[in-house]
């Protein structure tokens, strides 16, 4: 506990006019946080405080304060409930505390099962079936999930070329075992050839409130439902990335048609986003080929000594055969 953590939860505390924390320890230190996580009694109170530092996050760390305190109680977020902040524009610093939740992390090694992909679904609907129109003002708006570098021919170019050269990258790395590397070198030549169209028709889908970066260790498991953490990325976008996102990241095993079934479940969960099926289910298959874009741009796609024990891990999963692959690449198969 450092004592500039200290000082920013008092501060965060007193201003709110709450009991000084007592029993202060850092919790969630192998969870790869880009914040750190403290624990804390207040009062009969048990809660915890977020606190960020590095100006370079600060937009990230305003942005969830704000989408808890003023979406949480509104749209029914499946999130820690917001209790009080602190935002140090000068300095770069913002902290939130929320009330402690009390659940058990899922095995990210392990992933998921189907009962926990349901859950999740179910308990983030308030969330999708929030429209822009229907929203609180915010002190900061939320961007929009997609669009590019608007005003330009190919607002998209910029991902694309990232994506490029990362890939390069992945396959040198990332790809020993013969049948994964098949499959990873034909999936990267369809997503050369075709990302920014899948991009630019992603762009065009309707939107609500969406987590951007729901994955299994963003994620607090209950008999009642699902806590999702980290609300840094919220924007609004088409929720079918965040239903993409959670199968490719924890239960990337799942047969087709039991992803389907879901995938259908959802247009009829996200009532404003009703599509025909045929359609939900090509939007599936294009969100996936993004979401496996996005990942190998990511971690997926720096050399091996950029990353930690935890972050190599995560990526030799997900290139192995157990790996999203095969399901990117039957989704895009079926409904392309």
């Amino acid at each position: 506990m450092t004592p500039t953590d200290q000082q920013l939860i008092a501060r965060t505390l007193d201003r709110a006019e709450f009991p000084a924390a007592s029993n202060l320890r850092r919790i969630g230190i192998d969870r790869g946080f880009n914040s750190r996580i403290h624990r804390f009694d207040c009062g009969t109170e048990d809660l915890v405080a977020k606190v960020g530092t590095d100006p370079s996050r600060f937009p990230h760390n305003t942005r969830e304060i704000d989408v808890l305190e003023h979406f949480g109680p509104r749209c029914t977020l499946p999130a820690p409930r917001h209790r009080a902040h602190l935002i140090d524009e000068k300095h770069g610093h913002a902290v939130l505390v929320m009330n402690h939740v009390e659940a058990h992390e899922p095995d990210t090694e392990k992933g998921i099962d189907l009962r926990t992909l349901d859950l999740a679904i179910g308990s983030m609907s308030g969330c999708w079936n929030t429209r822009p129109s229907h929203a609180p003002t915010l002190p900061r708006p939320l961007p929009s999930w997609g669009i590019g570098t608007q005003g330009t021919p190919t607002p998209h170019r910029r991902r694309v070329e990232r994506f490029r050269r990362r890939s390069r990258n992945h396959l040198e790395h990332f790809t020993t075992d013969t049948d994964s590397a098949r499959r990873s070198i034909e999936l990267v030549k369809w997503l050369d050839a075709n990302l920014e169209a899948c991009l630019t028709e992603s762009a065009r889908w309707p939107r609500t409130l969406i987590h951007g970066d729901l994955h299994p260790e963003n994620m607090l498991i209950s008999d009642d439902g699902v806590i999702v953490l980290d609300w840094q990325t919220t924007s609004w976008g088409p929720p079918i990335m965040d239903l993409m996102r959670l199968v490719l990241d924890g239960i990337p095993s799942i047969p087709l048609p039991e992803l389907e079934e879901r995938i259908l479940s959802l247009s009829r969960i996200a009532r404003e986003l009703a599509c025909d099926d045929q359609q939900a289910l090509r939007r599936s298959a294009i969100a996936a080929a993004i979401t496996h874009a996005g990942f190998i741009s990511g971690w997926g796609g720096r050399p091996l000594s950029t990353l930690t024990n935890r972050e190599k891990a995560i990526v030799q999963h997900h290139a192995s055969p157990m790996g999203p692959g095969r399901l990117v690449h039957e989704l895009l198969s079926t409904h392309w």
